[in-house]
């Protein structure tokens, strides 16, 4: 049964099926990555704009007169184009590993995909001018709306694998009132320090709680087998 200090959200099987979660988050590495970029660019253009005054592209005018020119620091298509493929890179990446317990990693991917992959090179287009580009009144858009299709296929390819996923090989964890406190226990452990200071007596008298319970029913002996036979808090 998975313990309620564990990582995971669900059931975890065998070792091999462990080393698999385990293989998630590196797997996932590159929407990280990805996002990360992403925000710096992000506070790249939003200093750039405001450093020059907050530059009108259209008419040529600014907000407030500035010395510094537009844009202050360089972002180039080349430098945002490939940080759009972290979507397509990520769901060949989890292609295999995944099943019915991931829907909510993956469903999370997809909208990362649809907003900040694919939004933001259109953006960065628009505000950053290359030569060669698409040409928007007296100037050229820059090339970094390609990453804007890159993000859009691995979309699709996230999407796929998302309506497609196998079963999960691990039945359901089944959770008791005890197994829901212990998660709220430790929960609230992680934030604040008085929880966090009784959190030893809080479980010890859950603990006790529990074994009460538990031998007082006259069914304790008749529980199927991974039900709730191990300790909600043990590391198996």
């Amino acid at each position: 049964m998975t313990p309620p200090h564990s990582p995971f959200a669900y059931a975890i099987g065998d070792e091999a099926d462990a080393a698999r979660e385990r293989s998630i988050g590196p797997r996932w590495m590159p929407m990280s990555i990805g996002l990360i970029a992403s925000a710096v660019f992000i506070v790249v253009t939003i200093v750039n704009i405001f450093v020059s005054g907050i530059p009108n592209p259209v008419d040529g005018t600014s907000a407030w007169d500035s010395d510094v020119p537009f844009p202050l620091i360089p972002l180039p298509s080349w430098l945002t184009v490939p940080v759009a493929l972290a979507p397509l890179l990520t769901a060949v990446l989890l292609w295999k590993v995944v099943d019915a317990r991931h829907k909510a990693l993956l469903t999370n991917t997809i909208v990362y995909a649809l907003t900040v992959f694919l939004l933001l090179p259109i953006l960065l287009s628009w505000v950053y001018p290359e030569p060669g580009g698409i040409p928007d009144g007296d100037r050229t858009m820059g090339w970094h709306w390609l990453g804007a299709p890159l993000a859009l296929i691995g979309a699709i390819v996230l999407i796929i694998r998302r309506v497609t996923l196998p079963a999960s090989p691990v039945a359901p964890v089944q959770r008791d009132a005890f197994f829901l406190e212990e998660v709220e226990l430790r929960r609230r452990a992680r934030y604040d320090k008085k929880a966090r200071a009784t959190l030893e007596a809080d479980l010890a008298d859950l603990r006790a709680r529990q074994a009460a319970a538990a031998a007082a029913s006259p069914k304790a002996s008749e529980r199927p087998s991974g039900a709730t036979d191990d300790q909600p808090g043990d590391d198996a």
